[in-house]
């Protein structure tokens, strides 16, 4: 589950629509320090990395009919998010480091994971988990293979979405959108194109609106609410 600080980009995309300079940022831009909290100690430890990736599963079942092409999808959700990382610890201490980011990963409960480029959410360390100390071919660094999944947090969890993901569903589609919209010769001169781009953004706000409500109670709701006045803020430039 990845935090919604990309709200922070949709100020800056209000800021554009303004007419006022963002300046723009290329993936390697968004490349941050990778580190896992452990859940009861609060211990942060850092570590390097080479390719990341992540999968999860759409659940669902498949209706086959006699005599049909094509068959019925129901769609039934996704599964948890899986983060494969392989962790890599240098220098003088890195055994001793590795030694430590195992301990972390053995405490029970919820951590937190600052993935490089996927953002930072609660994950649960799960299945094998792989160190090898290469003595000879590689030596002065340890490295610990693990998957981090993500969780719902409760034994029987409601049906209901994720609040913090419908925000950062919302975020992304919206991104996306004003990425496609604006990269090349948009013109926002005419009155239409300019009250056309004003409805986008004002429905990408009704549906942060309505899911920061369910965060009432949340520590994320009070910093997420200030990220927000400052999007509306820029809203009135719109019109």
């Amino acid at each position: 589950m990845q935090t919604p600080s990309s709200i922070g980009q949709a100020a800056g995309s209000a800021a554009f629509l303004a007419g006022k300079a963002v300046n723009q940022k290329s993936w390697k831009d968004r490349i941050k320090q990778a580190a896992y909290t452990a859940p009861k100690s609060g211990t942060r430890i850092l570590f390097d990395y080479e390719d990341v990736s992540r999968s999860f599963t759409l659940r669902g079942t498949q209706f086959d009919f006699p005599d049909v092409d094509e068959g019925y999808v129901q769609k039934r959700g996704n599964g948890s998010r899986e983060y494969p990382l392989t962790c890599f610890f240098t220098g003088k201490d890195c055994d001793r480091l590795a030694t430590a980011f195992e301990a972390a990963l053995l405490e029970p409960g919820i951590g937190k994971l600052e993935h490089p480029i996927y953002g930072t959410f609660p994950v649960v360390p799960f299945g094998k988990v792989e160190r090898n100390d290469a003595l000879k071919s590689a030596a002065n660094q340890s490295v610990v293979s693990v998957t981090f999944f993500t969780t719902v947090g409760a034994v029987y969890p409601s049906s209901k979405a994720s609040a913090l993901n419908e925000i950062a569903a919302a975020i992304d589609g919206f991104n996306v959108q004003a990425a496609q919209q604006f990269v090349g010769n948009t013109n926002l001169k005419g009155v239409a194109n300019a009250l056309a781009a004003a409805n986008t953004f004002k429905a990408f706000l009704k549906k942060v609106r309505s899911a920061l409500k369910a965060l009432a109670t949340k520590p994320e709701h009070k910093s997420l609410h200030a990220q927000l006045e400052l999007v509306e803020i820029n809203l009135p430039n719109l019109k």
